[in-house]
């Protein structure tokens, strides 16, 4: 499944994204390159938009290199966020009794942080939120792991079979 296909999977049915838990590792990285590059095209206007009130002689070299050096800022930071993310995914896998590696949790975490993202960033371009939205945005991403991880089905029982015992 492409990137653009899991994006909008994410979006229309959040739910249902416990799935690419399976998902190899390096299509989840792209996955989040990609929710990246959509927050930095969103919010990096208000973000040059302040460059550029406070030095009036920036150039049109400069611009694309904010922008680039924006988007690997952002990068970073989803990459922290998700690692984090997926720490503490894995204690509440445990206490929701489900059987996760850190791998699964890792992909789940990246899909969890696709509605806070999309929310916070649109939400940006109309109005200038506080600081204080990080928590929420913190608080959103971590919900929506907690439903993909409470989505995951439980391990299913070992069935006592008729016959040998061996």
């Amino acid at each position: 499944m492409s990137i653009f296909k899991q994006f909008i999977k994410n979006v229309i049915h959040p739910r249902q994204s416990a799935m690419f838990r399976f998902q190899r590792i390096g299509k989840t990285i792209s996955y989040i390159f990609f929710l990246s590059l959509i927050a930095t095209i969103l919010l990096s206007p208000e973000a040059i938009k302040q460059l550029i009130s406070q030095n009036h002689s920036l150039s049109f070299i400069f611009i694309p290199i904010a922008f680039i050096f924006y988007y690997v800022l952002i990068s970073f930071a989803f990459f922290i966020g998700i690692c984090v993310l997926a720490g503490i995914g894995l204690f509440v896998a445990r206490i929701l009794h489900k059987r996760l590696n850190y791998q699964q949790i890792w992909s789940l975490s990246a899909n969890a942080v696709t509605w806070p993202t999309l929310c916070l960033s649109i939400i940006e371009c109309f109005y200038s939120l506080p600081n204080e939205m990080f928590a929420v945005f913190i608080l959103f991403c971590l919900m929506m792991l907690v439903l993909m991880i409470y989505t995951v089905p439980k391990p299913k029982a070992p069935s006592k079979s008729s016959g040998s015992p061996f």
